[in-house]
């Protein structure tokens, strides 16, 4: 069974290049992912990611793995996503809260506009917070 939060982080192999804030870098992160599926392992949907920072001299990678349940989204060892996909779901990973901010929101990046998209805010004490955007049959479309 395919679990329904895949339709905001699908595993196709692909690779993507976007653009992000970074307080520690002047002007606009640029990073790239590229994106390994393995597929389902019982009620799982597994993935790798290998994600280089390109604005970084010299351009600094790691990988990391994607795990996708019936529950949960989780980038490494950080929960992005949690069931219900509603406004107002809201969880805390570690030094972490997030909170689905708006389900249905419309935002527009170099690549184009992408409707039907969830907004996730997060904050930490430590360094801040910030917000990610998901659009539906795509992944992640913005993160600032």
């Amino acid at each position: 069974m395919t679990p329904p939060l895949l339709l905001w982080y699908p595993l196709e192999e692909c690779t993507l290049v976007y653009t992000y804030v970074d307080p520690e870098v002047p002007g606009p992160a640029v990073a790239e992912r590229r994106f390994g599926r393995t597929g389902p392992q019982g009620d799982e949907w597994l993935g790798e990611v290998e994600e280089t920072i390109l604005s970084q001299r010299p351009p600094q990678s790691s990988t990391f793995k994607v795990r996708i349940s019936a529950d949960e989204i989780q980038e490494g060892t950080t929960r992005i996503l949690r069931a219900p996909v509603a406004v107002d779901t809201a969880w805390t990973d570690g030094p972490d809260d997030w909170r689905i901010d708006a389900v249905g929101d419309s935002v527009t990046v170099p690549a184009g506009r992408f409707s039907n998209c969830l907004r996730i805010v997060y904050s930490n004490e430590d360094i801040g917070g910030g917000v990610l955007w998901l659009a539906q049959g795509v992944g992640m479309v913005k993160h600032e």
